[in-house]
């Protein structure tokens, strides 16, 4: 049997697993697809950031820190309640199907995703429950991934509504359900659709500041940044302000904020020199290995009958015999070194890492473009394409375009951030390094070779950071 064999198997006798619902010449997907496949979507999506940002920004991070937990409000309050009584709707769902399954007025077979789907929205609401908790504790006021899962899951649900109300407007039933499943199962579709639109709306709106750290909402002097939400990030709006009075008039030194709090000094540098300290205690370790002299003890294999048949037939000299230990020190070898790129990776790496998602992302959407363009072609000569085909093909062509330039846009952002933080921290440690040499090396380094390290080596690595995921990305 095929995977499309079991993939409707699972959802007959409702129907197939991909195809329409009706017959109409529209866009259309069967429950069986928006129950399973278009569910997984949002699902998959919020299981993999939760994991990803509990191992990766579960550890003490600078800003989250700095800045604390949020109290608990109305609007956190309001979005734990809509994640819940969704998870509640789900329950009534598989109550429903189980009921009808043991019911005598059922018309036929109960499919297996019908039991599926409400297991899965039971569990992926109270994943959702459970990381709107996890970012109110770590300080963000609008996190951004729970507002793309509530877009996922909002268009989910509008796709779900849509194709209930088809089947109801066009007398379509299930064969395995009555006219009242039909309407429940509409009515529980539109309850969903409410439920899951509150949600999207409630987490584009910011929660308020937190206990203590960046909490003072009146200085203008703070960075807006802290205070922006996803889509004030995505789109650069927190910086509509500055662009605005420049416009107007010339900028002066009242008009600029202070810095992110993760760009100040008090933070970056600490990363590098902590990361540096890591990688010279290692390099220590390792030379002290090297140095160590090593005792050789040599063995005597008594062989029976030219064979070594078992661990009985060596014998070890006696240890007094001058021929059989050695202590003598190991072969001289080069001395390691602490790696300053090692250091930088892990002080500054997981900003990195990210912008090479955004890059990832961005080089597979340049793909997409000429394909669907493609597609777009071939719609304009075949003319027994449904219409609709080429209004899809039209705005995932525009959707595409628009996320290749806010993911491009969000990698050289954060590239950019890198380098700077990068040349601080260089910077910082040579003057550090400088400030503690003694006379004897003061003598063997220069101030003119001191000031080159802070200035213009400092500054390559800056230059280099932004384009070095190229070395991937390019080819």
């Amino acid at each position: 049997m095929s995977a499309a064999d079991r993939l409707n198997a699972m959802c007959r006798p409702i129907s197939d697993f991909w195809g329409p619902a009706v017959a109409v010449d529209q866009i259309d997907l069967t429950p069986c697809f928006e129950d399973t496949a278009l569910l997984l979507i949002p699902s998959t999506f919020l299981i993999l950031l939760a994991a990803i940002q509990f191992f990766v920004e579960g550890r003490p991070a600078t800003r989250s820190s700095s800045i604390g937990h949020i109290p608990i409000t109305k609007l956190h309050v309001a979005r734990t309640f809509l994640a819940v009584l969704l998870g509640i709707v789900g329950v009534v769902n598989l109550a429903k199907i189980i009921n009808d399954s043991q019911s005598d007025r059922l018309v036929g077979e109960v499919a297996s995703y019908q039991y599926l789907s409400p297991v899965i929205l039971i569990l992926i609401m109270v994943l959702a429950s459970l990381s709107i908790q996890w970012f109110r504790n770590r300080g963000a006021r609008a996190p951004g991934t729970l507002l793309i899962f509530w877009f996922m899951m909002l268009i989910y649900g509008s796709l779900r509504l849509r194709t209930y109300v088809l089947i109801y407007i066009h007398g379509a039933v299930f064969s395995s359900s009555a006219d009242h499943a039909i309407q429940f199962y509409l009515v529980t579709a539109i309850i969903k659709f409410a439920i899951i639109l509150l949600s999207f709306i409630l987490s584009v709106v910011p929660d308020r500041s937190p206990h203590y750290g960046l909490s003072d909402d009146g200085d203008p002097r703070i960075c807006p940044e802290t205070k922006a939400t996803f889509l004030s990030k995505i789109s650069f709006w927190w910086m509509t302000k500055m662009i605005v009075s420049g416009f107007k008039r010339p900028l002066t030194d009242d008009d600029l904020f202070d810095l992110y709090p993760d760009d100040k000094s008090k933070v970056v540098v600490p990363l590098l020199l902590d990361a540096w300290d890591c990688e010279v205690r290692k390099a220590k370790r390792k030379n002290y290995k090297k140095s160590r002299p090593r005792t050789h003890v040599k063995y005597e294999a008594a062989s029976l009958n030219g064979s070594l048949d078992s661990l009985d037939n060596i014998a070890m000299l006696p240890a007094d015999a001058d021929s059989d230990t050695e202590s003598s020190p190991l072969p001289k070898k080069k001395p390691s070194k602490p790696s300053l790129f090692v250091a930088m990776v892990k002080g500054f790496g997981g900003l990195m890492l990210t912008a090479g998602f955004f890059k990832f992302g961005q080089d597979v959407l340049s793909f997409v473009g000429p394909q669907l363009l493609k597609q777009m072609i071939k719609f304009t000569k075949d003319k027994t394409i449904p219409t609709w085909h080429g209004y899809v093909y039209a705005v995932l062509l525009f959707v595409s375009a628009e996320t290749q330039s806010l993911l491009l846009h969000q990698y050289f952002h954060r590239c950019f951030r890198t380098a700077i933080r990068i040349k601080t921290a260089v910077i910082s440690a040579v003057y550090r390094k400088a400030m503690r040499l003694n006379n004897r090396s003061r003598r063997d380094s220069t101030v003119g070779e001191i000031v080159n390290l802070m200035a213009v080596d400092a500054r390559r690595f800056m230059d280099l950071t932004p384009y070095i995921q190229l070395v991937w990305s390019a080819p």
